[in-house]
């Protein structure tokens, strides 16, 4: 046996009892196998973004077999608020719901996706139709969002 080929069978042999890890924000999936699902579950989950992280976002979650339910509370700092509940299922960790709510008075809706594995959250953006202005979830959309663990105490339920 030549040396390349020995080292290319070596690495081979090395990287397939590495363990795998998520290489883009779309891969965050990969790993997650039927054991994980959920048969119940309670919590609340908390994120910020822009500058000064003066928006705020707040999720009320509840996991009862395959289905999953709960209040999203978006309080942007210059914009409009959205405090409304969700329903919808959820398949090997993967939360796929409608979310209604309320914006200047309005009802509205929009489709909303989050990811919840290992007592976290993860939520796709949402993109925007440049023609009509319509928010969708892009089908090439990964997990970007992030929200973190929080006491349900601190869920500004009031504000719903």
């Amino acid at each position: 046996m030549n040396i390349p080929k020995a080292l290319f069978l070596s690495l081979i042999f090395l990287s397939a009892c590495s363990p795998v890890k998520p290489v883009s924000d779309t891969g965050i999936t990969s790993g997650i196998t039927e054991k994980d699902s959920l048969n119940s579950y309670s919590g609340c989950f908390f994120r910020t973004e822009g500058i000064a992280s003066q928006d705020t976002f707040w999720v009320y979650l509840t996991v009862k077999r395959s289905e999953a339910s709960g209040r999203l509370l978006s309080f942007p700092k210059e914009k409009d608020s959205r405090r409304g509940t969700f329903s919808g299922s959820i398949h090997q960790n993967i939360i796929k719901a409608k979310w209604f709510f309320l914006q200047e008075g309005q009802s509205d809706s929009l489709p909303v996706e989050f990811l919840f594995i290992h007592n976290r959250l993860f939520q796709k953006p949402y993109s925007v139709n440049a023609g009509t202005g319509e928010q969708y979830i892009s089908g090439v959309s990964g997990f970007t969002l992030e929200y973190r663990p929080v006491n349900c105490d601190k869920l500004p339920l009031r504000d719903l």
